[in-house]
Parts: C-alpha cells; structure tokens; sequence
C-alpha cells in the first residue's frame, strides 16, 4: 500500500505484477507508424518479468519479412522455428548477457538463424553485438567492454532451410538411418560369428 501526503487519505494498491519488469520491442516503418509489438515471450530461469504470449511475431515490408525474439526466446528452437517456417528474412535480437553466457549465448543465436535461414541482428548489453547473415558468417561484430558503435549490412533476403521446411522430420530421419546403420553393423558381426 502507498499512501500520500494529502489531507483526504488515499489508498493506492500495487500489485507485484505491475513492479515487474517487461521487456519489449516495438518496430517502426519509415513513416514513423508501429509495425510490430513484441514482448518476450520465453523467460531465462528465475527471471523476474511478465512473459507475452507465446508466439513469434514478424510482419512483412518492403525490406524482407522482419521478425524479434529477445535474448533467452532463442534458446527455445520450436519458438525460433516459426520464423524458418514464415520465411523471415531478418530478426532483431536486443538482450541482456554477462560476461560467463556472452560467448556461448552468441554461438547459440547464430546456430539459430543457420537452422531457419534468417538474417540476425543481435544488439547485447554485456555482450557481443553482431550482425550474422544466414549461413553464419559474422558482418560485423563489437563488444559490451568497447564504446564502438556496430555498423554493417543486412542481407534483405534469408535463405530456406532443410530444417525450417521440415521441422523435426530431419532429426527423426537421421536417428532412423543411424539405428538402420547399427542394425546392419550388428548382423553383420552376428553373420561372420557364426
């Protein structure tokens, strides 16, 4: 409860929801209008924020098809599907790192735009901002510890990917060739024993 200072009391009620954190992207065409409304929908453990719902957003401009997720959404491969499966062609990535996660954190949002053949922009307090094309080659790069500002070119167009037009089907392919693959070498062995 908060009270103030006037002569009527007035009673003001905050719950812990609206003392927590929401992060957010909001993405602006040339004329200034609202494109798109993100909140991060998929939290790191124990993070203290609202999470929005559970669906990746893009829309669709005259520079490709743009899409967000912030920070911890891309360690969640189903969610960063969508965007392989809409055939997005660039994704913003604002986020939050420290120092430990830094690197492996920016590996893993790399393998994520290979996997669904989307061009990243990843903007990192406490990290390593960057700008990755579709097949992983790093553009541009700077780091938390410098003050230089990251400037590069954007490829307009993502690529398509095995995995972002057949989902799981590949994995589930080549775990069955793999087992196929033993099978035989298992017969094989069992044929020249006897």
């Amino acid at each position: 409860f908060f009270f103030n200072d006037t002569a009527t009391t007035e009673i003001y009620t905050l719950s812990l929801h609206d003392a927590l954190p929401i992060y957010k992207v909001l993405l602006f065409g040339p004329r200034g209008e609202q494109l798109l409304s993100y909140r991060k929908s998929n939290l790191s453990p124990g993070e203290p924020s609202i999470p929005g719902e559970k669906r990746f957003q893009f829309v669709d401009t005259s520079y490709g098809k743009l899409g967000t997720a912030i920070c911890a959404d891309f360690n969640f491969s189903r969610f960063m599907a969508a965007a392989g499966q809409n055939r997005v062609d660039i994704v913003f990535d604002p986020a939050a790192e420290w120092r430990e996660i830094a690197k492996i954190q920016t590996s893993a949002v790399i393998f994520r735009a290979v996997e669904n053949g989307f061009n990243l922009v990843k903007s990192t307090s406490n990290g390593h901002s960057l700008i990755a094309d579709s097949m992983g080659r790093i553009l541009a790069k700077s780091n938390a510890e410098s003050d230089e500002t990251l400037m590069g070119f954007v490829p307009m167009r993502g690529s398509t990917t095995g995995y972002a037009l057949g989902g799981w089907l590949f994995p589930w392919i080549d775990l069955v060739v793999f087992g196929l693959v033993l099978a035989v070498r298992a017969r094989r062995r069992w044929e020249r024993r006897a």
